[in-house]
């Protein structure tokens, strides 16, 4: 799981780790060379001064951003990319496309055929190699050397083909593509001029979903990251949320793919998915920030606050030279956001429109929307700048900033950037001056002296205060400053000192490094969610235990210098998110919190049945079985992350019906949200292989194993759900609510029983769950787990990982047709 941090270790461990890492980023050249130890700390350090051996070029880049609204590309493609710039071929060229596909059936897909005609069309309009470096996250590549992608997410020309050559050599395009990395309704393709292919590096392509679950790529981001020469860029195209309201949740969409984003995580699986391997071959993550430039172009769906009458007034009909766009952008939601302190943005530059909005027109036309929706024209389609340096970011200049009216074959316009950016480029005479200087540092002040580290830490507590499971995400900051003459190099690691082990801690970032006199700023954030309350399970109701204070240890280990000790502390109150089903069902009348308040259960007659469903469930099902059965976009667009948190908190601190003010998106939101943060899943780990034997059996198998595998309560939950499942498949609901039976197979899948490969939980916090409990003042007795971790068996052991991601693939079309098998109307399956 990204973020995560590594367990600390021995600390001549972590030394040993830490000096073969840095004697890893030596050039090859060099590492065969036999150094002296003065010598060998010079190279060590260089790398760390590039901005004194490096000059600064500028390059020019294209990026635009489109959303297609699901159409297929115009006769004319060549207005999305501008080939020259003040008279020169553009260097960069980078387009992201937002709703290729947004149809129900490609929601829990990546890659679909829609994609091709976008793809090729753009290679045809710029003569660029048919194939191109296949940049996944599993292998970084040079552009030099195209080579067949193992990553299936990533479309091939050959697949797409087009391919002219069946060796797939080059056809000596006046531009390289890079990447073209789809998901779902995202595309993003990028592409470099041929002539500097040679000087491109670690090329890799990441994306993050954003939808319900977090796993619906109907929203979400799509990156690439590049190093050119010795600056390393990341582009990113997005789709945040939609809706005029939902600031908030687009604030957390793009907070979530600028945080989660790893380019590393599939190299990483793909290292662990061997059945030996060398841990320090597994790379640390990658997120967008570790860039020093980053470039965020999409439908970001920031709108104009203001009536529709008054908007269209302003925008003038057609946009155009009457268009008054400083009014408009006065009630600008992009940009009052990033006026906050808080904002996710933080640090970033908005190219502020000069054009008409870019939303909403009449298809065809550009005329803005007539609908009875009336729309409110808005900047929905953006493109803005980060920097790790402001000397960097200065330097970036907007050479044009444009909407392209010409372009009608969608409800938006494309957006256009055309202009130049800084690229740091190694000067031989000025490095080799930096080489003589360090020598003599080396020999005026002495080596033990130079390699030994001096660091201080701002703080050594933190107290993160009351966090429950739907508020959480406090922040908190360190500074690391350097008091010493060398640089230092840290990682962060999380103490196996208490039973959550501190997995509730995400720290940004983990490693990095710290010049002589400077310092870095460490981010430490709450991250409460099913992975990090594995201990939950243990913390049973009814034993007088309203709240527990958790305290976990972070080690801040510096390389060749001290150790830092930071104390966390937090305190949690229960909820039925991220709970367990048994001790749910426990609550009986109560509500969750009052529940765990108490000492003594209630007095129950013996002849009263219990609970057959958690009655939260049952609320969250009744009011989407009420009030939603014709909601357009049902669970496939995200509810608010306010409203969700408010629902949520209602669950837990009441037993009545949800007030009908709630919408029906983020009921159906907290409705997946419940049951895939169980901390067992409805069908629980040890038995997901037997489901998908009962599948592949076929007859009435799948309905036996239901009744007679799951225990009452996971079965009574399975068939309860699945039965509002199939209610909502009713034709007269979904022409409506836009559902198929494979759609909600798909979304059951992962919610009910997802693959335990992917539980993406570590089951070592298990072992001391109780002790959490029991520090706290608890006594009672550690429950059973029913999502014990299984041991790899001998035929997956000894597979490649090509076979292992046959096989992966395969378990999942069986779960959705084991999940099909129960959306089939009427329940036939289910007769005697």
């Amino acid at each position: 799981m990204s973020g995560v941090l590594p367990v600390y270790r021995d600390r001549a461990e972590v030394e040993q780790r830490g000096l073969q890492d840095r004697i890893r980023s030596l050039p090859q050249q060099r590492q065969a060379q036999d150094f002296t130890r003065e010598e060998r700390w010079v190279q060590l350090e260089l790398p760390f001064y590039h901005d004194q051996f490096t000059k600064v070029d500028d390059i020019s880049i294209c990026v635009t951003t489109f959303n297609v609204g699901c159409k297929k590309p115009p006769a004319d493609i060549g207005p999305l990319v501008r080939k020259e710039y003040n008279g020169k071929p553009v260097d960069i060229i980078v387009v992201g496309f937002q709703e290729v596909d947004m149809s129900a059936s490609a929601m829990w897909k990546v890659e679909t055929e829609t994609a091709i005609p976008w793809v090729t069309g753009l290679a045809a309009e710029l003569d660029a190699d048919k194939y191109y470096p296949q940049a996944t996250a599993a292998t970084s590549q040079s552009p030099q050397t195209p080579a067949a992608s193992s990553n299936s997410s990533q479309i091939s020309f050959y697949h797409a083909g087009v391919a002219d050559n069946a060796l797939g050599m080059s056809n000596g395009g006046k531009y390289v593509m890079l990447c073209c990395k789809q998901l779902v309704g995202l595309l993003l393709c990028a592409f470099v001029r041929r002539p500097l292919v040679e000087f491109v590096s670690d090329v890799q392509v990441a994306s993050t979903a954003t939808g319900a679950l977090g796993s619906v790529g109907n929203k979400g981001g799509v990156a690439l990251s590049m190093t050119l020469h010795m600056t390393k860029f990341c582009f990113i195209t997005a789709h945040l949320a939609a809706g005029q309201n939902h600031v908030n949740k687009r604030n957390e969409d793009i907070h979530t793919i600028l945080t989660t984003t790893d380019f590393n995580a599939a190299k990483r699986a793909a290292i662990t998915s061997q059945h030996v391997y060398d841990a320090d071959d597994i790379p640390p993550v990658k997120f967008p920030k570790d860039h020093d430039i980053i470039i965020v172009a999409g439908d970001l769906n920031y709108r104009v606050d203001m009536p529709y009458e008054t908007a269209i007034r302003l925008a003038a009909p057609g946009g155009g030279a009457n268009c008054n766009v400083e009014a408009l952008l006065r009630e600008d939601q992009l940009i009052r956001e990033m006026k906050s302190q808080h904002s996710p943005w933080r640090g970033f530059v908005d190219l502020i429109p000069t054009f008409p909005p870019s939303y909403r027109y009449d298809m065809g036309t550009c005329t803005y929307d007539t609908s009875e929706k009336k729309r409110v024209p808005s900047f929905t389609d953006r493109i803005l700048h980060w920097s790790r340096k402001k000397s960097l970011g200065d330097r970036i200049t907007v050479g044009v900033l444009t909407s392209l009216q010409e372009v009608m074959s969608s409800d938006h316009k494309p957006v256009q950037l055309l202009g130049t950016v800084p690229v740091r480029v190694s000067v031989p005479e000025k490095r080799d001056a930096v080489v003589t200087s360090l020598r003599e540092k080396c020999v005026t002040l002495g080596l033990d002296k130079l390699a030994a580290a001096q660091t201080t830490l701002s703080e050594s507590q933190l107290d993160f205060g009351i966090q429950e499971f739907h508020h959480c995400r406090a922040q908190r900051s360190l500074f690391l400053n350097n008091k010493g003459e060398c640089t230092a190099s840290f990682r962060i690691f999380r103490q196996q000192n208490d039973a959550s082990q501190g997995m509730w801690l995400r720290v940004t970032p983990q490693t990095t490094n710290v010049l002589p006199g400077e310092s870095a700023e460490i981010s430490v954030e709450v991250v409460l969610e099913r992975v990090s309350l594995r201990w939950m399970k243990m913390w049973m109701p009814y034993r007088g235990q309203a709240s527990v204070r958790i305290k976990s240890n972070l080690i801040v280990h510096v390389l060749g210098g001290p150790v830092h000790v930071v104390e966390c502390a937090t305190i949690v109150h229960p909820s039925v998110f991220g709970n367990s089903l048994d001790n749910i069902i426990r609550l009986e009348s109560n509500s969750c919190l009052d529940a765990y308040s108490q000492s003594t259960p209630p007095d129950v007659s013996t002849t009263v049945s219990k609970p057959r469903l958690p009655k939260e469930l049952w609320y969250l099902c009744d009011a989407i079985f009420k009030r939603g059965p014709k909601t357009p976009g049902l669970f496939t667009e995200a509810g608010a992350p306010d409203v969700c948190a408010s629902i949520m908190s209602f669950l837990d601190r009441n037993n009545k019906p949800l007030p009908d003010d709630y919408p029906v998106d983020a009921i159906a939101t907290c409705l997946l949200t419940f049951l895939v943060s169980l901390q067992e899943t409805v069908v629980p780990a040890p038995l997901y292989q037997s489901a998908l034997s009962a599948i592949r059996t076929g007859g009435k198998v799948p309905l036996f194993f239901v009744q007679q595998q799951l225990s009452p309560l996971h079965a009574n939950v399975f068939l309860y759900v699945m039965s509002l499942m199939n209610y909502l498949l009713r034709p007269a609901f979904t022409s409506a609510n836009e559902l198929t039976p494979q759609t909600v197979a798909q979304m059951m899948s992962q919610t009910l029983m997802p693959r335990p490969s992917e539980d993406g939980v570590s089951h070592a916090a298990d072992a001391g769950g109780h002790a959490a409990v029991a520090a706290a003042g608890s006594s009672s007795a550690a429950a059973s787990d029913t999502r014990t971790s299984q041991a790899p068996t001998n035929h997956l052991a000894a597979i490649t990982p090509q076979q292992l991601r046959h096989v992966i693939q395969q378990d999942h079309d069986d779960a959705v047709k084991f999940m099909l098998y129960f959306l089939t109307p009427p329940p036939s399956n289910m007769s005697s």
